[in-house]
């Protein structure tokens, strides 16, 4: 059985994005807006080492490591998870509701010349035909508001409460100096600025790792150990993970329908950009989907630092942002895919132990 951790920062965490970083471009450290899985995944497996005593040189050392499974991390708040909203809602300014935006076929003399064959685009309902600017969504909605959001298919007049959402995440912003090693003074023009992000109070990280031996000296481990950039710390402990359940309203819908909803909770990384290789094979899901639409921003950069010979920096790659939805349909209404709640959807299965691409279902 895979258990949960619970991971409180104690500062503003720091994840650098991937613009340079040095004097000539103004000595700016810029922080990522939530962390990837990848840092999570790094830090769990390095604890793990350190705790177990391994030796890191060893590739055999690294290569059990990196067969633990490592997810999240997923926001928590007062024993719910908090996830980015969907792409396929808009909050209109004046009444402060969401609406939903569905796959539709053009109307007359209507089209586009995207190299997307079969593939319709996502557009908002007739009543929201007026132009205005959406409102800018909360940082995160709670599980409960998603399973909600997943489990109504027309989306009309949605509402989220309060303690639903998180508005926003704040960062905090800390400049540092350059000390001479002889005098103790700062050395002259040698400022740099770090940027983290800022936890409201009673937010934390939610995290799954898998029920490998290797795992098993983190379930008995609790106390603090550095994570991101700067190495600030963080206090790690065993927590109960009923929050990673699926809700009993999501799994009913679930059961019903032909038309699929799936949303992004971490970035997925699929070999072919954008859009999964596995669709019309069952080796994610148990069944055979085939792809209508999907609404989600633009692609996101990633990379870092191998510590497997030879050593050296990763060839970046692209991710598809959380929240990002994915319209389906299936030949019938699938039986098990409540049994996917939270599963990584990524290509590669490397990808999905690291976390990259879990997910959460629903319908249209």
């Amino acid at each position: 059985m895979s258990f949960h951790l619970r991971v409180e920062p104690h500062d503003p965490l720091i994840a650098r994005d991937g613009r340079p970083f040095g004097a000539a471009e103004g000595g700016r450290m810029k922080t990522v807006d939530w962390l990837y899985p990848s840092v999570l995944a790094g830090t769990v497996r390095t604890l793990l080492g350190e705790l177990a005593g391994l030796d890191f040189q060893r590739l055999a050392t690294i290569q059990a490591l990196n067969g633990l499974a490592v997810h999240g991390p997923i926001a928590a708040r007062n024993g719910q998870l908090f996830v980015a909203p969907p792409k396929d809602c808009v909050r209109h300014p004046k009444t402060g509701m969401y609406y939903a935006a569905r796959p539709r076929a053009f109307e007359q003399d209507q089209g586009w010349d995207l190299a997307a064959p079969g593939l319709l685009p996502v557009l908002l309902p007739d009543e929201l035909r007026e132009d205005f600017k959406p409102e800018r969504p909360p940082a995160l909605w709670s599980m409960k508001a998603a399973a909600d959001w997943l489990g109504n298919p027309p989306g009309g007049g949605f509402s989220v409460d309060s303690g639903d959402k998180v508005d926003k995440l704040d960062t905090h912003e800390r400049t540092h100096v350059k000390i001479e090693a002889g005098s103790g003074a700062a050395e002259e023009g040698k400022l740099f600025t770090t940027t983290g992000i800022e936890f409201p109070s009673g937010l934390h990280m939610s995290a799954r790792v898998g029920a490998d031996e290797i795992g098993e000296p983190l379930r008995r481990w609790s106390g603090l150990h550095s994570m991101g950039g700067e190495r600030r710390l963080s206090r790690f402990s065993v927590e109960p993970g009923d929050a990673w359940n699926c809700p009993e309203g999501a799994a009913k819908a679930l059961g019903g329908s032909t038309r699929i909803r799936m949303q992004l909770v971490t970035p997925a990384i699929f070999s072919a950009g954008w859009r999964p290789e596995w669709i019309t094979r069952r080796e994610q899901t148990g069944e055979e989907l085939t792809l209508v639409s999907a609404a989600m921003d633009r692609w996101r950069p990633i990379s870092g630092w191998s510590y497997v010979k030879p050593c050296g920096p990763k060839a970046v790659r692209r991710m598809v942002p959380a929240g990002s939805v994915y319209f389906f349909t299936a030949k019938s209404a699938p039986k098990a895919l409540n049994e996917f709640w939270l599963a990584p959807v990524s290509d590669l299965p490397q990808d999905r132990r690291d976390g990259f691409g879990l997910a959460i279902w629903g319908v249209w």
